[in-house]
């Protein structure tokens, strides 16, 4: 079974996840849809974490292409 708790995120995943957060932030703030505070809790988890559990699933590491620890 492989390890789920490795890195598997660049630098410029975890950048994008970074902007998500932001968007849905400012998009909760105008609609006051509370998912959208679980939605951003679960991407920034993952950003700070710096693994995704479905690139896991997925068998997909940007982590080693970018030169981060694995």
């Amino acid at each position: 079974m492989k390890n789920l708790l490795q890195y598997n995120l660049s630098f410029v995943d975890i950048s994008i996840r970074y902007a998500i957060i932001i968007a849905l932030g400012i998009l909760f703030g105008v609609t006051q849809f509370y998912p959208l505070i679980v939605l951003a809790v679960l991407v920034f988890i993952s950003a700070v974490t710096g693994m995704c559990p479905i690139y896991s699933l997925l068998g997909i590491n940007h982590a080693s292409e970018t030169g981060n620890p694995k």
